[in-house]
């Protein structure tokens, strides 16, 4: 995963540095730029000869700030804008998301970080996602399907449980890099939508800017938050999974024919191969005990379980980002939007009197 997101990063930010640089050298911009500078100084002028605006110590600084933070990225350029802007958002992010995994996990070790200075977060993830990923919990469930009469349907349950948690991890992992690339063409393109605080007028331009570049920011924090918290629980399960000891056994498939085949069994409790095999000879000496066979290696709570923890974690990844969506975006709801009003609650006052 660390590896991943480190490749996508070194892309995004070079890709990022063409765009902010290429838009800030173009003649038409800077034209558009110094226009729009004196068409800012112009108006406020006009406004107070006409006595519409005063002429104040702070209506000058305002103003000279406006002008002196578009002037200062582009004559400073993206090393500048870099250093102050993408790191809050990007290294701050990626922190904070460290953070939230460790604190999750118990894992209280510091931050790492890779050889650019930019942190790591998911290094405390992925020693979860590497026992799910193991050949340990492979072997467990390609054994499953060789033990006892219910081992199928355990091999099935544990093997649709790894693919939802494959599923899971790159649906989150997905949500992290469109948020790169999301906050990646924004950074790119700051210097026009910065330009946009000189006037009244497109200052919502600018501020929709910011709202975006917090909305995704806050969608990869809120998703692993989110996941972390299963992840916990997730880990629980895998471990009690994993306890099960396998061994790779030969056996005859037929009674008294070669032992010429192979595969995965569970170990009993004296360390020997399973005596229920799903095979004729295991399920025959299950019949001669009335289908009185050994317990199944592995718990069935625990198998339900993260299988249940992984298909909630998939579900609800949705909800997280529309969640992240909305406090970015400020929640705003028109009141005539909402349902089960007042005019709900009185149906019968309604086209009364229409006047009020």
């Amino acid at each position: 995963m660390t590896q991943i997101i480190d490749y996508i990063k070194q892309v995004i930010d070079q890709a990022t540095a063409d765009l902010y640089n290429g838009i800030i050298r173009h003649p038409a911009f800077l034209n558009a730029l110094n226009a729009s500078f004196v068409l800012f100084v112009t108006i406020f002028g006009v406004m107070f000869i006409f006595g519409i605006v005063p002429f104040t110590l702070g209506q000058c600084i305002v103003r000279g700030i406006k002008m002196g933070v578009i002037l200062g990225l582009i004559n400073y350029g993206f090393p500048f804008f870099k250093e102050y802007v993408i790191k809050f958002f990007n290294d701050g992010t990626d922190e904070l998301i460290s953070a939230v995994i460790g604190i999750a996990t118990g894992d209280s070790s510091p931050v790492s970080y890779n050889s650019g200075g930019s942190p790591q977060p998911f290094t405390k993830l992925e020693a979860v996602v590497k026992k799910v990923l193991s050949s340990k919990n492979m072997t467990s469930i390609i054994g499953s399907f060789t033990t006892g009469p219910m081992g199928p349907a355990m091999g099935g349950l544990l093997g649709m449980a790894s693919i939802m948690f494959v599923q899971v991890i790159v649906k989150a992992l997905k949500v992290y890099c469109l948020s790169l690339v999301a906050k990646a063409l924004l950074f790119g393109m700051a210097p026009i939508f910065i330009s946009f605080i000189l006037f009244e007028r497109t200052k919502y331009i600018f501020q929709a800017w910011v709202n975006q570049l917090v909305n995704y920011s806050l969608q990869p924090l809120f998703m692993f938050a989110f996941l972390s918290f299963f992840i916990v629980m997730m880990e629980s399960a895998i471990d009690n999974i994993l306890e099960a000891e396998l061994c790779w056994t030969e056996f005859s498939t037929v009674e008294g024919g070669p032992q010429g085949e192979r595969l995965w069994r569970f170990k009993d409790p004296q360390k020997k191969s399973s005596g229920a095999d799903f095979t004729p000879d295991g399920l025959a000496s299950c019949v001669q005990k009335g289908g009185n066979c050994p317990d199944f290696p592995i718990s069935i709570v625990d198998g339900l379980t993260f299988l249940i923890l992984v298909h909630l974690a998939y579900k609800f990844s949705d909800v997280v980002t529309q969640i992240a969506s909305e406090i970015a975006g400020g929640g705003n709801v028109l009141l005539d939007q909402i349902k089960g009003g007042l005019a709900d609650a009185f149906p019968g006052q309604r086209g009364k009197n229409p006047d009020r």
